[in-house]
């Protein structure tokens, strides 16, 4: 039987090989970097994977330091960047970043000629004294505000022809305690100019004055250096607004969200996805109606958004008095979120009650209303108990069969209900149940030193 070499398969296949196996190495928090030390055809393969996708975390951690030297060590490194993430979130609310770490997650940005994807976690708050260079003028009586994350979008879109994705956040994607809402949205660039920042003000190490001056002309020049294609091409651009967009000493971040609120109001075409939070929504989310937004498919919603109040038992808002809001000739996709429920406690299987079952098929029934001309096509119940979250402890109350029963109600109205699968069995969690009034039954001899009564034999005679 003769022998092949792994180095005969074909540069795409080996390359695929290798981007699935630094996949793996991610998920235990490692890299793939075994391949650079085998031979020349497997290092430069492995190069462009391990480049690929950086992360850089503020206030420099360890990783970044180092990630930082292997890049100054080969600069050409810096071309094989497609995707750059910028974590500029404090370590503690209320702190502001360091200058140079700003000035160092500027520098990366710089460096990065050929990016196809950003990403910008944290509002980049400097020091009142730091972000001087960075700010625009606020109405009477409020705070300037600060722009250094927005030097950082206008940067990249001014100097970055090749960038097709950018994402703003002040956390993570899935809404929790105080997220108000996220904008994903596709949007030609000359656009996203008009949002706050110029980009000639990044503070690049190495700029000289005459290059300043030179992109300050380019700008006044209706963007000279974005023209044509540069200047229309379609990106797709999402930003959130999170915790850090409420308390009073961030009065300023309230007055960013209205400021994006509005750009996107005027140009409603944009918008292809919304997600509500479970954060109080300011006025112009609720006068928010999904008919005037041509383009938008998906919109995600917490069960605290329809309640009366935002408590985890406060009674359901009528569906009539929230479907307008929802729901549009284009949407076709409503996503129930319950994972941001709980999150501090971890989510039970309760989450999903009668109550929420009754809500949703009423919503449905109304949606499918002929004289509604509502698109309304999936109802998708993001739904991912933790067992050893459990709550509920009813054997008869599997929260799986309300599931299917809804599925099975919505589905001669053309509308498809779906959820992930089941994180426990109907035997797992008939287990549960019966670990628990074991629990209680020892906790009652404990506590009172009585036995439970036996009813396992029946009536004694």
């Amino acid at each position: 039987m003769s022998h092949r070499s792994i180095l005969g398969l074909p540069t795409e296949i080996l390359s695929q090989i290798l981007s699935i196996c630094e996949q793996v190495s991610q998920k235990g928090e490692s890299h793939c970097t075994a391949p650079l030390l085998t031979c020349r055809k497997l290092y430069h393969l492995t190069l462009p994977v391990l480049y690929r996708d950086l992360r850089f975390t503020y206030s420099s951690q360890p990783r970044t330091s180092y990630l930082h030297r292997s890049l100054e060590s080969d600069p050409s490194l810096y071309l094989l960047v497609r995707s750059l993430l910028l974590d500029l979130r404090p370590k503690n609310p209320g702190e502001y970043i360091a200058l140079d770490d700003y000035v160092a997650a500027a520098n990366v940005l710089s460096r990065c000629e050929v990016l196809h994807s950003l990403q910008i976690w944290g509002t980049a708050f400097l020091s009142p004294e730091d972000r001087k260079p960075y700010q625009m003028e606020a109405p009477p009586g409020r705070s300037p505000i600060d722009l250094c994350r927005w030097e950082l979008l206008q940067y990249a879109l001014f100097q970055r022809p090749t960038l097709r994705r950018v994402e703003m956040a002040s956390n993570r994607d899935s809404p929790g305690h105080g997220f108000k809402l996220r904008l994903d949205c596709q949007v030609q660039a000359r656009d996203l100019r008009l949002l706050p920042g110029r980009g000639i003000n990044l503070p690049v190490p190495g700029t000289t004055p005459q290059e300043e001056i030179r992109l300050r002309i380019l700008r006044k020049k209706d963007d000279a250096g974005m023209q044509g294609d540069a200047r229309r091409r379609l990106i797709d651009f999402s930003i959130a607004f999170g915790p850090g967009h409420a308390g009073k000493e961030y009065e300023w971040r309230n007055f960013e969200f209205t400021l994006v609120f509005f750009w996107m109001k005027h140009r409603p075409h944009i918008l292809r996805r919304l997600v509500l939070g479970d954060f109080k929504p300011p006025p112009l989310v609720k006068e928010f109606q999904a008919a005037a937004y041509p383009n938008l498919h998906t919109v995600v919603c917490p069960p605290a958004h329809v309640k009366e109040r935002r408590r985890r038992h406060s009674p359901y808002k009528p569906p009539s008095e929230v479907i307008d809001q929802l729901l549009g000739p284009s949407v076709h996709t409503l996503v129930f979120d319950l994972t941001s429920d709980d999150q501090h406690i971890g989510l039970s299987s309760s989450a999903f009650g009668e109550p929420e079952e009754r809500w949703l098929r009423e919503l449905g029934q109304l949606a499918a209303a002929p004289d509604r001309n509502l698109a309304l096509r999936t109802i998708y119940i993001d739904f991912k108990p933790d067992p050893d979250c459990e709550q509920g402890f009813d054997p008869a109350n599997y929260a799986w069969d309300r599931l299917v029963r809804l599925q099975r109600q919505l589905q001669p109205l053309g509308i498809s209900v779906e959820y992930p699968a089941p994180s426990m069995t109907r035997e797992e969690y008939h287990e549960l149940c019966r670990q628990h009034q074991e629990w209680i039954a020892d906790e009652t001899v404990r506590r009172t030193g009585l036995e439970p009564p036996d009813n396992s034999g029946g009536l004694e005679v």
